[in-house]
């Protein structure tokens, strides 16, 4: 996903409205983001290591799904 970031209203060259830049971070939800990951919500586990890391109940179904997937 792209986001266009506007640095001016004016779209003169060189100036740099700083406000209106964080305005549009926070409307578009980056702000939140970047909020979120330093929490520590910054990474994504893949379905196999999910499976190996909470497959107590059924851990011959999680060995399955990692190997046979």
């Amino acid at each position: 996903m792209f986001r266009c970031i506007r640095p001016n209203a004016e779209n003169r060259a060189s100036y740099f409205d700083a406000d209106k830049v964080l305005l549009q971070l926070r409307y578009t939800g980056v702000m939140e983001t970047v909020k979120i990951r330093h929490l520590g919500y910054s990474y994504r586990l893949t379905f196999a290591d999910f499976i190996t890391r909470y497959d107590a109940p059924f851990p011959i179904y999680s060995y399955f799904i990692v190997y046979y997937l």
